[in-house]
């Protein structure tokens, strides 16, 4: 029975590890696609498409991991005339668990759409493009490392637990 509950503790600390090697690498695939779906809004912005547009576009067709993003900020924008776009938009991006830089990224991006001329909001959004690109660059080689890190510590805990125990 010993012997169960120490593998058990052992297996428990193993899924905490590859839990948090997991978040790693879901927060690099939102990040990247965040950086994909604000390329596509500075093409809507270039087209001078009206931004609920598409955000709503984005929310149907856009990157899958930044749909959730897009859906929030389109439906926000309901309340436009009560509140500034980038109110809305800095509303919908902290729901997100991005990395404190990756949200900055964000949020940087979102200030000028419905602020300033069009010239204003692409010149945003390609800064935003570009710092979630590099940050989602840094985060995935940080999963791939984090990966055996947190598999590995996260299974020593569990050893580490089961042995003080037993």
């Amino acid at each position: 029975m010993r012997a169960l509950g120490a593998l058990l503790l052992a297996i428990a600390g193993l899924a905490g590890g590859v839990e948090r090697a997991r978040e790693l690498t879901r927060r690099c695939r939102l990040t990247a696609a965040l950086a994909s779906a604000l390329e596509l809004l500075r093409g809507e912005v270039a087209r001078m498409e009206r931004v609920d547009r598409a955000a709503e576009r984005l929310a149907r067709a856009g990157p899958p991991e930044a749909r959730g993003f897009f859906a929030l900020f389109a439906a926000g924008l309901g309340a436009l005339g009560e509140r500034e776009v980038a109110e809305i938009w800095d509303a919908a991006a902290r729901t997100l668990p991005l990395a404190p830089p990756a949200l900055e990224a964000l949020l940087a991006a979102g200030r000028s759409l419905g602020r300033y001329g069009a010239d204003e909001q692409l010149a945003a959004l390609s800064r935003g493009v570009e710092a979630l690109a590099r940050l989602a660059e840094e985060e995935r080689a940080r999963a791939e490392n984090g990966r055996r890190l947190y598999a590995g510590a996260g299974l020593a805990l569990g050893l580490i637990a089961a042995i003080m125990l037993y």
